[in-house]
């Protein structure tokens, strides 16, 4: 992974945090953009900010492959895709739930989604279905 330049939005726990340990220690130089900071590493850049606020600042670098952990509805994985430069880009997203549909295929994307009794709460609900409205629009990106 010497001499890959890599963007990582979000990526400060879970497997975002594995990650980026993994690419530093492989030699990546890795950009990281979350509102929380992991331990410095030779090999990491941190901006400690929201992902709007990155996407303002004006950006001269290009990214082998950004790694987005982070979008949460169309409008931010969109801006995102506009705005950084790079050869790659692999959205993370957790919304991908068969049940939703009765579906059981993981490749499986739907235009429409109906919500059921799934969701205890308004805040699952809008979660959910903006993570949704985002892996469509990568898809039709």
């Amino acid at each position: 992974m010497v001499g890959l330049h890599i963007l990582v939005l979000g990526g400060t726990r879970f497997i975002g945090r594995a990650c980026v340990a993994e690419f530093v220690e492989r030699g990546a130089q890795v950009t990281l953009v979350s509102r929380r900071a992991l331990p410095r590493h030779p090999n990491l850049r941190q901006h400690t900010m929201s992902r709007e606020d990155y996407l303002l600042r004006p950006c001269k670098q290009s990214y082998d492959y950004v790694i987005d952990f982070i979008s949460y509805d169309e409008r931010s994985l969109v801006d995102s895709l506009n705005n950084i430069r790079f050869k790659t880009y692999l959205f993370i997203s957790s919304a991908w739930v068969p049940s939703l549909w009765g579906g059981s295929d993981s490749s499986e994307m739907r235009s429409t989604i109906q919500i059921s009794d799934a969701f205890p709460n308004k805040v699952s609900l809008d979660y959910v279905s903006g993570k949704w409205r985002a892996e469509l629009a990568a898809v039709n990106w």
